[in-house]
């Protein structure tokens, strides 16, 4: 019988994003409105990070208040990064108004999506 390798990746942890993740905003020059950039490190389950893991976002939904459009209609769903050599990802000009749901992607590994993050706080401890 052979033994499938990537079976053997499918564990319960295959990707994990550290809770290096953080959200901080900046405003645009010229306009009123915040902008928010996204960065974060995508680690395997040996806590080592992964060079070129596609980080997308997913869906994305207003902060507070009711969605005006379906959740993977908004702008900043087209919105996409590659990991660094060291697992960092940075994805910018995202609307300071509404969180985000992740989808993880890497060669090898099983596809992760995350909870809606609205703050650097709600990752503490979730992966």
């Amino acid at each position: 019988m052979i033994r499938n390798h990537f079976s053997r990746l499918t564990a319960i942890k295959l990707l994990s994003i550290c809770s290096a993740i953080s959200l901080f905003c900046l405003t645009a020059t010229g306009q009123d409105s915040q902008k928010t950039v996204l960065r974060g490190k995508v680690l395997n389950e040996n806590a080592e990070p992964l060079l070129n893991a596609r980080v997308d976002i997913s869906t994305a939904a207003p902060k507070s208040g009711r969605p005006v459009y379906c959740p993977s209609c908004y702008l900043d769903c087209q919105k996409w990064s590659k990991t660094d050599a060291s697992g960092q990802f940075e994805i910018a000009k995202l609307d300071s108004t509404l969180k985000f749901r992740l989808v993880v992607t890497a060669a090898g590994y099983k596809t992760l999506q995350t909870q809606l993050i609205c703050s650097p706080s709600r990752l503490a401890g979730v992966w």
